[in-house]
Order: C-alpha cells, then sequence, then structure tokens
C-alpha cells in the first residue's frame, strides 16, 4: 500500500519491521539531495508494529506517474 505518496515526488520510506509494508517517514524536500538524520520511531498502519528505524534503514522512493495513492 502507499499512503498519500504523489506521482513524480521522492520520499524517505523505510520497510516495516512487522509486515515488510513500505512506510513513508516524510517527502524527500530535496528531490534526492535532502540529507536527514537521526531516527525515527513509527507505527505501521498495516500490522501496527512499532519500530524505530535509523538512517540506514532509510532508502529513497519516487512514486511512478500513475500510481494511485491511499489515504493513511
Amino acid at each position: 500500500m502507499f499512503p498519500m505518496f504523489e506521482p513524480g515526488e521522492w520520499y524517505l520510506v523505510v520497510t516495516c519491521h512487522g509486515c515488510k509494508t513500505m512506510l513513508k517517514v516524510f517527502r524527500d524536500p530535496g528531490n534526492r539531495t535532502y540529507s536527514p538524520s537521526g531516527n525515527y520511531i513509527l507505527t505501521c498502519p498495516e500490522c501496527e508494529h512499532r519500530g524505530a528505524y535509523s538512517m540506514d534503514q532509510v532508502e529513497r522512493y519516487q512514486h511512478l506517474e500513475g500510481k494511485v495513492g491511499t489515504s493513511d
């Protein structure tokens, strides 16, 4: 599932430790040039797993044109 991803935009995402769903950390404000730091604690809307994610687990993702996002 792709919650509120806009086609053509870049995002920082992680993979849920519980169910492997792609979780949006936030939209990349630099379109691939932003370098965030720190750790993120997120709760998966699919399996409700609450996990801590370090920057080495964060990936960049560009949502492709034509995919339809869903609501959070």
